[in-house]
Protein backbone atom coordinates (compact mmCIF):
# COMPACT_ATOMS: atom_id res chain seq x y z
CA UNK A 1 0.00 0.00 0.00
CA UNK A 2 0.86 3.68 -0.81
CA UNK A 3 1.96 5.84 2.75
CA UNK A 4 0.16 9.21 2.34
CA UNK A 5 3.26 11.06 4.01
CA UNK A 6 3.00 14.32 3.06
CA UNK A 7 4.94 15.46 -0.01
CA UNK A 8 7.64 17.76 2.04
CA UNK A 9 9.00 14.00 3.26
CA UNK A 10 10.95 13.12 -0.58
CA UNK A 11 12.19 16.61 0.10
CA UNK A 12 14.21 16.58 3.15
CA UNK A 13 15.34 12.83 2.80
CA UNK A 14 16.39 13.57 -0.45
CA UNK A 15 19.12 16.02 1.08
CA UNK A 16 21.10 13.17 2.87
CA UNK A 17 24.24 13.00 1.72
CA UNK A 18 26.72 9.92 1.44
CA UNK A 19 27.32 8.41 5.32
CA UNK A 20 24.29 10.20 6.39
CA UNK A 21 20.86 8.63 7.42
CA UNK A 22 17.65 10.81 7.82
CA UNK A 23 14.54 9.93 9.39
CA UNK A 24 11.46 11.79 9.92
CA UNK A 25 8.65 11.07 12.05
CA UNK A 26 4.88 13.24 11.47
CA UNK A 27 2.53 13.38 14.16
CA UNK A 28 -0.37 14.77 13.49
CA UNK A 29 -4.29 15.75 14.68
CA UNK A 30 -7.63 17.73 13.57
CA UNK A 31 -9.40 17.03 16.40
CA UNK A 32 -12.39 18.64 18.09
CA UNK A 33 -12.72 19.59 21.86
CA UNK A 34 -16.17 20.26 23.68
CA UNK A 35 -16.25 21.24 27.23
CA UNK A 36 -19.16 20.55 29.13
CA UNK A 37 -20.67 22.20 32.31
CA UNK A 38 -23.78 21.66 33.99
CA UNK A 39 -25.33 19.73 30.99
CA UNK A 40 -24.50 22.78 28.76
CA UNK A 41 -21.60 23.49 26.48
CA UNK A 42 -19.27 25.81 27.49
CA UNK A 43 -16.14 25.52 25.39
CA UNK A 44 -15.68 24.55 21.98
CA UNK A 45 -12.89 24.11 19.83
CA UNK A 46 -10.80 22.89 17.40
CA UNK A 47 -7.42 21.60 16.95
CA UNK A 48 -4.82 21.03 13.48
CA UNK A 49 -1.17 20.51 14.32
CA UNK A 50 1.23 18.69 12.91
CA UNK A 51 4.79 17.95 14.76
CA UNK A 52 7.97 16.68 12.86
CA UNK A 53 11.17 15.26 14.30
CA UNK A 54 14.02 15.07 12.16
CA UNK A 55 17.01 12.90 13.11
CA UNK A 56 20.49 12.69 11.51
CA UNK A 57 22.94 10.00 12.03
CA UNK A 58 26.30 9.35 11.35
CA UNK A 59 29.07 7.73 12.64
CA UNK A 60 27.33 6.68 15.23
CA UNK A 61 25.92 10.31 16.36
CA UNK A 62 22.90 11.16 16.32
CA UNK A 63 21.07 14.77 16.68
CA UNK A 64 17.35 15.62 16.58
CA UNK A 65 15.27 18.59 15.54
CA UNK A 66 11.19 19.10 16.56
CA UNK A 67 9.53 21.50 14.53
CA UNK A 68 5.85 22.49 14.40
CA UNK A 69 4.88 23.10 10.70
CA UNK A 70 1.60 24.77 8.44
CA UNK A 71 0.90 22.58 6.66
CA UNK A 72 1.58 25.32 3.79
CA UNK A 73 4.62 26.04 1.39
CA UNK A 74 6.62 27.65 4.58
CA UNK A 75 7.54 24.42 5.36
CA UNK A 76 9.86 23.33 3.21
CA UNK A 77 12.13 26.41 4.40
CA UNK A 78 11.52 25.10 8.00
CA UNK A 79 12.99 21.46 7.62
CA UNK A 80 15.31 22.50 5.50
CA UNK A 81 17.12 24.99 8.14
CA UNK A 82 16.45 22.51 10.38
CA UNK A 83 19.02 19.87 8.93
CA UNK A 84 22.18 22.51 8.26
CA UNK A 85 20.96 23.21 12.41
CA UNK A 86 21.39 19.60 12.78
CA UNK A 87 24.77 19.18 10.52
CA UNK A 88 26.21 22.13 12.47
CA UNK A 89 25.43 20.52 16.01
CA UNK A 90 26.20 16.19 14.99
CA UNK A 91 30.07 16.61 15.05
CA UNK A 92 29.80 18.37 18.68
CA UNK A 93 28.05 15.21 19.92
CA UNK A 94 29.32 11.59 21.32
CA UNK A 95 28.33 8.16 19.76
CA UNK A 96 25.75 7.05 21.06
CA UNK A 97 25.85 3.37 22.63
CA UNK A 98 22.01 3.20 22.08
CA UNK A 99 21.07 4.09 19.08
CA UNK A 100 19.29 1.02 17.61
CA UNK A 101 17.31 2.19 14.40
CA UNK A 102 15.34 -0.55 12.13
CA UNK A 103 16.72 -1.38 8.93
CA UNK A 104 15.26 -3.01 5.38
CA UNK A 105 11.54 -2.88 7.46
CA UNK A 106 8.57 -3.16 4.47
CA UNK A 107 6.63 -0.78 4.55
CA UNK A 108 3.18 -0.25 6.37
CA UNK A 109 0.46 2.17 5.81
CA UNK A 110 -2.74 2.13 7.75
CA UNK A 111 -5.86 4.09 7.14
CA UNK A 112 -9.09 3.91 9.21
CA UNK A 113 -12.27 4.20 7.70
CA UNK A 114 -14.22 7.16 8.70
CA UNK A 115 -17.13 6.51 10.78
CA UNK A 116 -17.92 8.60 12.95
CA UNK A 117 -20.72 11.67 12.13
CA UNK A 118 -20.23 15.29 12.85
CA UNK A 119 -19.45 16.42 16.27
CA UNK A 120 -22.63 18.48 16.53
CA UNK A 121 -24.34 15.45 15.84
CA UNK A 122 -22.26 14.02 19.10
CA UNK A 123 -22.54 17.19 20.90
CA UNK A 124 -26.83 17.23 20.70
CA UNK A 125 -27.06 13.36 21.67
CA UNK A 126 -25.03 14.06 24.81
CA UNK A 127 -27.18 17.13 25.85
CA UNK A 128 -29.98 15.12 25.06
CA UNK A 129 -29.10 12.55 27.53
CA UNK A 130 -28.00 14.75 29.99
CA UNK A 131 -30.89 16.81 29.87
CA UNK A 132 -31.43 17.83 33.66
CA UNK A 133 -28.29 16.45 35.00
CA UNK A 134 -25.16 18.30 36.41
CA UNK A 135 -22.57 16.73 34.18
CA UNK A 136 -19.38 17.61 33.61
CA UNK A 137 -16.73 16.17 31.19
CA UNK A 138 -15.13 17.20 27.95
CA UNK A 139 -15.18 15.12 24.15
CA UNK A 140 -12.81 14.73 21.63
CA UNK A 141 -13.24 13.19 18.13
CA UNK A 142 -11.01 13.27 14.85
CA UNK A 143 -8.11 12.03 13.18
CA UNK A 144 -4.97 11.39 14.44
CA UNK A 145 -1.82 10.43 12.29
CA UNK A 146 1.44 9.23 12.64
CA UNK A 147 4.11 8.86 9.44
CA UNK A 148 7.99 7.71 9.68
CA UNK A 149 10.29 7.30 6.89
CA UNK A 150 14.23 7.00 6.69
CA UNK A 151 16.48 7.96 3.64
CA UNK A 152 17.42 4.21 3.27
CA UNK A 153 13.69 3.72 1.97
CA UNK A 154 11.61 3.05 4.89
CA UNK A 155 8.01 4.45 4.99
CA UNK A 156 5.56 4.29 7.61
CA UNK A 157 1.95 5.54 7.70
CA UNK A 158 -0.79 5.28 10.13
CA UNK A 159 -4.03 7.23 10.11
CA UNK A 160 -6.88 6.71 12.62
CA UNK A 161 -10.17 8.16 13.70
CA UNK A 162 -12.16 8.11 16.81
CA UNK A 163 -13.74 9.49 20.18
CA UNK A 164 -13.30 9.80 23.72
CA UNK A 165 -16.31 11.29 26.24
CA UNK A 166 -15.15 11.50 29.74
CA UNK A 167 -17.55 12.79 32.01
CA UNK A 168 -19.10 12.84 35.64
CA UNK A 169 -22.24 13.35 37.11
CA UNK A 170 -22.58 15.12 40.06
CA UNK A 171 -24.94 14.95 42.77
CA UNK A 172 -23.49 17.17 45.60
CA UNK A 173 -20.02 18.21 47.27
CA UNK A 174 -17.31 15.66 46.24
CA UNK A 175 -19.51 13.17 45.40
CA UNK A 176 -20.21 12.01 41.65
CA UNK A 177 -20.00 9.22 39.35
CA UNK A 178 -17.40 9.02 36.58
CA UNK A 179 -17.88 7.36 33.10
CA UNK A 180 -16.77 7.09 29.89
CA UNK A 181 -16.97 6.30 26.62
CA UNK A 182 -14.40 6.16 23.54
CA UNK A 183 -14.44 4.02 19.80
CA UNK A 184 -14.14 4.58 16.43
CA UNK A 185 -17.83 3.75 16.01
CA UNK A 186 -20.76 6.34 17.25
CA UNK A 187 -23.45 4.49 18.56
CA UNK A 188 -26.12 6.32 20.56
CA UNK A 189 -27.74 3.32 21.65
CA UNK A 190 -24.09 2.67 23.36
CA UNK A 191 -24.06 5.96 25.33
CA UNK A 192 -27.92 6.01 26.30
CA UNK A 193 -27.14 2.58 27.79
CA UNK A 194 -23.77 3.99 29.89
CA UNK A 195 -25.79 7.46 30.77
CA UNK A 196 -28.27 5.12 32.42
CA UNK A 197 -25.78 3.23 34.36
CA UNK A 198 -24.53 6.32 35.55
CA UNK A 199 -27.51 8.01 36.43
CA UNK A 200 -27.90 4.50 38.43
CA UNK A 201 -24.78 4.39 40.24
CA UNK A 202 -26.10 8.57 41.28
CA UNK A 203 -28.98 7.59 42.70
CA UNK A 204 -26.75 4.52 44.74
CA UNK A 205 -24.44 7.39 45.99
CA UNK A 206 -27.45 9.66 47.14
CA UNK A 207 -27.93 6.88 49.84
CA UNK A 208 -26.98 7.08 53.56
CA UNK A 209 -22.75 6.78 54.46
CA UNK A 210 -21.70 3.57 55.58
CA UNK A 211 -18.69 4.13 57.67
CA UNK A 212 -16.61 0.92 57.45
CA UNK A 213 -14.55 0.08 60.61
CA UNK A 214 -10.80 -1.43 60.39
CA UNK A 215 -10.80 -4.95 59.16
CA UNK A 216 -10.56 -7.55 56.04
CA UNK A 217 -13.14 -6.64 53.19
CA UNK A 218 -13.67 -8.71 49.74
CA UNK A 219 -13.46 -6.16 47.26
CA UNK A 220 -14.53 -6.12 43.61
CA UNK A 221 -13.28 -3.76 41.17
CA UNK A 222 -15.00 -3.05 38.20
CA UNK A 223 -12.94 -2.84 34.69
CA UNK A 224 -12.61 0.79 34.43
CA UNK A 225 -10.77 0.12 37.99
CA UNK A 226 -8.19 -2.04 37.34
CA UNK A 227 -7.73 0.13 34.32
CA UNK A 228 -7.10 3.24 36.71
CA UNK A 229 -4.53 1.06 38.65
CA UNK A 230 -2.42 -0.30 35.39
CA UNK A 231 -2.33 2.98 34.41
CA UNK A 232 -1.16 5.08 37.95
CA UNK A 233 1.72 1.60 37.83
CA UNK A 234 2.63 2.59 34.20
CA UNK A 235 3.05 6.27 34.91
CA UNK A 236 5.18 5.58 38.01
CA UNK A 237 7.28 3.49 35.32
CA UNK A 238 6.04 0.11 36.42
CA UNK A 239 6.71 -1.31 33.00
CA UNK A 240 10.12 0.38 32.55
CA UNK A 241 12.69 -2.02 31.83
CA UNK A 242 14.80 0.87 33.53
CA UNK A 243 12.78 1.61 36.32
CA UNK A 244 13.14 -1.98 37.31
CA UNK A 245 16.63 -2.07 35.94
CA UNK A 246 17.47 0.89 38.74
CA UNK A 247 14.57 -0.44 41.39
CA UNK A 248 12.13 2.15 40.93
CA UNK A 249 9.50 0.59 39.25
CA UNK A 250 6.19 0.38 41.89
CA UNK A 251 6.17 -3.51 40.43
CA UNK A 252 9.61 -4.73 41.17
CA UNK A 253 8.75 -7.40 43.60
CA UNK A 254 6.29 -8.90 40.84
CA UNK A 255 9.77 -9.12 38.24
CA UNK A 256 11.84 -10.63 41.48
CA UNK A 257 9.44 -13.02 42.12
CA UNK A 258 8.82 -12.22 45.63
CA UNK A 259 5.13 -10.64 44.82
CA UNK A 260 2.41 -12.83 42.37
CA UNK A 261 -0.92 -11.75 41.56
CA UNK A 262 -3.76 -14.03 41.00
CA UNK A 263 -3.04 -16.49 38.33
CA UNK A 264 -6.70 -15.56 36.72
CA UNK A 265 -4.74 -12.14 36.23
CA UNK A 266 -3.64 -12.25 32.28
CA UNK A 267 -1.92 -8.64 31.04
CA UNK A 268 -2.11 -8.25 26.97
CA UNK A 269 -1.12 -5.04 24.59
CA UNK A 270 -2.69 -5.69 22.23
CA UNK A 271 -1.31 -3.62 19.38
CA UNK A 272 -3.23 -5.10 16.54
CA UNK A 273 -6.31 -3.46 18.19
CA UNK A 274 -5.35 -0.80 19.39
CA UNK A 275 -5.66 2.96 17.92
CA UNK A 276 -2.11 3.94 18.41
CA UNK A 277 0.54 3.45 15.09
CA UNK A 278 2.11 -0.23 15.06
CA UNK A 279 5.41 1.53 14.83
CA UNK A 280 7.70 2.86 17.15
CA UNK A 281 9.86 6.05 17.18
CA UNK A 282 13.10 3.98 15.50
CA UNK A 283 10.81 2.42 12.81
CA UNK A 284 10.43 -1.06 14.51
CA UNK A 285 7.18 -2.69 14.05
CA UNK A 286 5.28 -4.13 17.30
CA UNK A 287 3.51 -7.33 17.07
CA UNK A 288 -0.12 -7.94 17.25
CA UNK A 289 0.66 -8.82 20.94
CA UNK A 290 3.07 -8.15 23.68
CA UNK A 291 3.73 -9.25 26.80
CA UNK A 292 0.99 -11.98 26.93
CA UNK A 293 2.00 -13.59 30.40
CA UNK A 294 0.05 -14.41 33.84
CA UNK A 295 2.30 -12.61 36.76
Amino acid sequence: QTCALPIFTDHVLSRALPGELLTLRLVGEISDFVRFNRGLVRQPGTVDQRVVTLRLVRDGRQATAERTLSGGDADFAVLDAALTDLRARLPLLPADPQLNLATGTAPSSTTAPDTLPPTEEMVATILDLAAGLDLVGILAAGSMVTGYATSDGQRHWYESRSFNLEWCLYLHGNTAVKSGYAGATWDPAELRARMAAARRDLAVLGRPMKTLTPGQYRTWLTPSAVNELLGLANGWGGFSARAIRTSQSPLLGLWEGRDRFSPLLTITENAAGGVAPRFDEEGWIRPDQIGRAHV
